[in-house]
């Protein structure tokens, strides 16, 4: 049983075709990293539970996923479940349903991968004429791509702009898989870990056969071209470009400012030593406020219980009050009449 409360929940999603398999191959590189491929993609989404992310759970093999069981026995293998941060699954359509992931997974963060929707729009086209994929029969292939594409920039930006979870990456897909050793800093303050060199020269590796495996992409007709601007989202993916570009600003103005308290305080090794203690001060007093925060919210909420069902009594007294008060006036009334 993975412990209690250390690994926190990790969904990658995003357009299908825009890389979201490979790139958790990729995280499931990191030993504290475990993200299944679709391992519960045919249970409703709003079911999706810390309880399913269990060792036992995973390999407690039921028609959910459209890996083999082996998949998952070789990867639980590498794994070792006390050293887990991050466990969850991959699955382009949870982009859809982030609101209710992140509603049943307290403390979950979501990467959602972006890919231009000329690409995905191809690749679908590729795909659902292909007598050896799965995707085949699925008519219109193109067009759906470009729709499927314009939804899943939608409901990422609606997410992200609702404030309930701000726990979310978008990493670009050729940003990751042209040059992902540029990426790592980004992910790694995204989870709070550390990627070693190991890990950066697996995925090299990784990159090179990628990129050795990919199919030659098909050159747009002018017509496909035009469809495309006539019809993606253009507002919706300059947010997401927009996006983007903030974490990579958020990361380098991070950077610089590490570098100046860096270079401050590195002449003085007790001030250092200061700055840390309150850094910790700081931190444990924010985390008692909003313990303190949550416990009066509690009270409150539990006082307005009380309240409503003192409300309800009332209410139901003064409904009696009111059918004894007619009453009474009912008889005052006969009694007149018979007088």
């Amino acid at each position: 049983m993975i412990p209690s409360g250390k690994a926190k929940p990790l969904f990658v999603a995003g357009c299908q075709r825009s890389g979201t398999t490979a790139f958790a191959e990729y995280l499931n590189q990191h030993p504290k990293i475990l993200v299944g491929v679709e391992r519960y993609g045919r249970v409703p989404a709003k079911t999706i539970t810390p309880e399913l992310f269990t060792f036992e759970r995973i390999l407690d093999y039921k028609e959910e996923t459209i890996r083999p069981r082996e998949y998952y026995v070789e990867l639980l293998s590498k794994k070792e479940p006390e050293k887990l941060e991050w466990i969850g699954d991959k699955n382009p359509n949870y982009v859809l349903h982030l609101e209710v992931l992140s509603r049943n997974n307290p403390g979950a963060h979501f990467i959602v991968l972006y890919r231009p929707v000329e690409e995905v729009a191809e690749s679908w086209e590729v795909a659902s004429s292909n007598p050896n994929d799965p995707w085949r029969g699925r008519e219109n292939g193109f067009e759906r791509g470009v729709h499927i594409w314009n939804r899943a920039l939608r409901k990422t930006r609606e997410f992200i702009e609702n404030g309930t979870n701000p726990k979310v990456l978008i990493v670009s897909y050729h940003d990751f898989f042209n040059c992902n050793e540029t990426c790592i800093p980004l992910i790694s303050r995204f989870l709070g870990l550390r990627f070693d060199e190991s890990i950066g020269k697996i995925w090299k590796e990784m990159s090179a056969q990628f990129e050795k495996e990919q199919r030659p992409k098909e050159r747009l007709s002018g017509e496909r071209a035009e469809f495309i601007q006539e019809n993606k989202d253009h507002a919706a993916e300059e947010w997401v470009l927009s996006r983007i570009d903030e974490q990579w600003d958020a990361l380098e103005r991070e950077a610089e400012e590490t570098e100046k308290v860096v270079h401050f305080l590195s002449g003085n090794p007790h001030k250092l030593a200061a700055a840390l203690v309150r850094a910790r001060v700081e931190a444990e007093d924010q985390a008692t406020r909003a313990r303190r925060l949550e416990q009066q919210v509690g009270e409150l909420k539990s006082s307005l219980a009380d309240k409503a069902r003192m409300a309800e009594k009332l209410e139901q007294r003064n409904e009696r009050l009111t059918l004894r008060i007619r009453d009474l006036r009912r008889q005052i009334r006969n009694l007149q009449r018979h007088s």
